[in-house]
């Protein structure tokens, strides 16, 4: 079906009909988002994103995230950014 098509069956519809097509596309962009936030929610991308501000807000640098590498593209010396400092009796073993 091309888009042609597509708008020569909107015009041919009825008043309700274009006002249940018209109910239905006010809400898809809603569902698609809320599909496309779940999922990124599932997958930890939340964290990741809340991590990384509060990078920026630390190092007060606008900074770039390579998210499939997980590190800050754009500083030199980014392991002093992305650090973890472990208060007294939180430190990790090794």
């Amino acid at each position: 079906m091309s888009l042609n098509d597509i708008k020569l069956a909107i015009e041919a519809l009825s008043e309700r009909e274009s006002c249940e097509l018209n109910a239905w596309l006010q809400k898809w962009p809603t569902d698609h988002w809320d599909r496309e936030m779940q999922e990124d929610a599932r997958a930890g991308r939340f964290t990741e994103m809340v991590q990384f501000g509060n990078l920026v807000v630390k190092s007060g640098k606008k900074l770039r995230w390579d998210n499939v590498k997980g590190e800050v593209t754009n500083v030199r010396n980014a392991k002093e950014i992305v650090s973890k400092e472990y208060r007294k009796g939180w430190e990790l073993p090794c």
